[in-house]
């Protein structure tokens, strides 16, 4: 969305994640694979809102900023609408994204890979 020029958002905008990289996520694994425990809760080292991470994404590819805040009932109707117009295989994931996208969602926090970082370093690969 950002490489357009403008990032669509449910609701606020204010919720709150921290998502982690890759390699930060393989470090974690790794470190924990001697545990007994069979799930491993982890975020990345920042928490941001979407509103924020959106606004990294536009500036890391020198565009505006420019974020549009879609009422909340609509990902609710979008919800609906696929629960009962596809298959499980197709509103399953989309389900699950579009509620993690309603609510706050922070995790430990872990490693020393920024999203910012991320960005400018794919933004530079265009």
């Amino acid at each position: 969305m950002a490489k357009s020029g403008r990032v669509f958002l449910f609701g606020s905008g204010h919720q709150k994640f921290n998502p982690i990289h890759g390699a930060d996520l393989a470090r974690a694994i790794v470190a924990t694979l001697d545990d007994d425990n069979k799930e491993l809760t982890i975020g990345g080292p920042d928490v941001m809102s979407l509103n924020e991470i959106a606004k990294l994404a536009l500036t890391a590819l020198n565009k505006p900023i420019k974020i549009i805040h879609l009422p909340d009932w609509s990902r609710k109707l979008t919800i609906r609408c696929l629960r009962s117009f596809t298959s499980v295989t197709t509103y399953g994931p989309i389900e699950f994204f579009l509620t993690l996208m309603a609510e706050d969602n922070i995790a430990s926090t872990y490693g020393q890979e920024h999203l910012k970082d991320f960005y400018i370093e794919e933004a530079k690969n265009l």
